[in-house]
């Protein structure tokens, strides 16, 4: 007779099956409770596994004289081969382990993760993944009562396990509770499992969020942060940033400034590579008098106020830091282009001395960053670099031996080498 659900469960030495972690227990029951298999394994090549040990009690000695897994995974197949669906808690990491040794697991094989259910219904929110975090199967079976002195000889290893795991998806899915709705006038009672509830307004507030942004977004003609106009495209075409601002939205008002605060804090945490191309590709488009006026601007910002954060955000900063380089170097060429020639390393040296802390360093990055693309560099270019890295180095090796100075002379240093001169101003 074929077992439609089957309920998996494995103990292991580690996490990682293709990295030298092998399997020590493996257990298998039907919806009934009956043991379907249940075995312990020797490794054959770890010899230990304190951690694991800590966690699933299993010692190597309790397996030195136990068979091995390529001996008995004929069996395991044949129980997976006769079943619909597997159930388990974290259940592809018990089938990653399986297949890892030879289990033949059907990609048309119907997988159920409590694991993932329960997350849902026990609603706490994980920012990082943007998803409920999930939960130990020990957090999931007190929620729900289960008794594990029941069945205190496995309590904890894998069969142990595999009875939890059938409780708690039992819970899940059949204990109903009666929501009342009028329906074609009349009050009738609809019966929803908690999975059912949960699953339902999960893809449902997900959903009405999302489209909240996205509606907020189609309205505005440009989406700014500070200056910066951000592409309405990038953000929806973005699971994970759109993921990141529902979590932010939900613990604010619904207002339009709402939106743009909870955007500005997605993007100013944004991936570097992101945040540099943005910047770039916003300084291409603007006018040299929208260049000037944004310089003005953000120095006129940029005061330190009572907590000594900075009055602009990091992108407006990057923008700012890619126009002043861009300018300073501009006037670099164009005094260049005036100097005689063998004046012309004279000329870069005392124009570099007025170059901002921040321009030299965006030059640097920029130049190695086009040199490792296999970019062409001009010979001017490679003057004002090296000139750069050169005066790096004598800034490092004069803060360096500051701190055999009193504070005085490191004041004196530090001047010298331009370190003192905070944003440039």
């Amino acid at each position: 007779m074929k077992n439609k659900y089957i309920i998996i469960d494995t103990e292991t030495t580690g996490f990682h099956p293709y990295d030298g972690d092998e399997l020590l227990q493996v257990s298998i029951i039907d919806t009934d409770g009956n043991v379907l298999f249940d075995e312990y394994f020797k490794p054959q090549h770890r010899t230990e596994w304190k951690e694991a040990e800590q966690v699933n009690g299993i010692s190597p000695e309790m397996v030195a004289d136990r068979p091995a897994i390529s001996e008995k995974i004929s069996e395991i197949n044949a129980i997976i081969e006769n079943s619909d669906t597997i159930i388990g808690y974290n259940t592809q990491f018990d089938i990653g382990f399986l297949k890892a040794n030879g289990a033949i697991v059907p990609d048309d094989l119907e997988t159920v993760d409590v694991m993932e259910d329960f997350a849902k219904i026990y609603g706490e929110w994980n920012s990082a993944r943007g998803s409920y975090k999930w939960q130990k199967l020990t957090r999931a079976a007190e929620y729900y009562g289960y008794d594990w002195s029941q069945r205190a000889e496995t309590a904890h290893n894998s069969l142990g396990d595999c009875y939890a795991t059938l409780f708690v998806y039992d819970k899940i899915n059949t204990d109903t509770m009666v929501i009342e709705r009028v329906i074609d006038g009349k009050r009738v009672g609809i019966e929803l499992t908690p999975a059912e509830i949960s699953q339902a307004y999960y893809i449902k507030e997900n959903d009405d969020r999302r489209q909240d942004i996205l509606n907020a977004l189609d309205e505005m003609d440009s989406l700014k942060i500070g200056n910066i106009d951000i592409s309405n495209d990038f953000l929806k075409k973005s699971t994970t940033f759109i993921n990141d601002v529902i979590y932010r939205y939900e613990k604010m008002d619904d207002h339009l400034e709402d939106y743009n605060m909870a955007i500005e804090d997605v993007l100013d945490n944004a991936d570097k590579n992101y945040a540099n191309k943005l910047v770039s590709h916003y300084a291409q488009n603007m006018s040299a008098a929208d260049k000037e006026q944004y310089i003005e601007s953000a120095e006129m910002a940029m005061d330190w106020n009572d907590t000594n954060e900075p009055a602009i955000s990091r992108l407006e900063y990057m923008l700012y830091t890619t126009l002043i380089t861009e300018r300073d170097y501009d006037k670099i060429k164009q005094d260049c282009l005036k100097a005689p020639k063998n004046k012309t390393g004279e000329y870069i040296d005392e124009i570099i001395k007025t170059m901002r802390t921040e321009a030299k360093v965006y030059f640097i990055e920029g130049i190695d960053e086009d040199r490792k693309n296999g970019v062409e560099i001009s010979e001017l270019d490679n003057i004002v670099y090296d000139k750069l890295v050169e005066d790096r180095l004598i800034r490092e090796n004069a803060r360096n031996f500051s701190g055999f100075l009193d504070n005085q002379e490191q004041d004196e240093a530090l001047d010298m080498t331009g370190q003192n001169r905070g944003l440039g101003r």
